[in-house]
């Protein structure tokens, strides 16, 4: 569905989950907003520690 993921310790982020298609993203998952850490990721490809 084109959405970018990353891992977050034990957990899976998936950027952009809000934005995901109705049924794609599992009614179970806990969601949060995106934070500086997921924006840093993204655009650099680099886990901060």
């Amino acid at each position: 569905a084109g959405l970018g993921v990353r891992s977050a310790g034990p957990a899976l982020v998936i950027v952009g989950s809000e934005r995901a298609p109705a049924g794609l993203v599992p009614e179970e998952a806990i969601t949060r907003p995106s934070s500086l850490e997921d924006v840093f990721v993204e655009l650099t490809g680099e886990e901060l520690e």
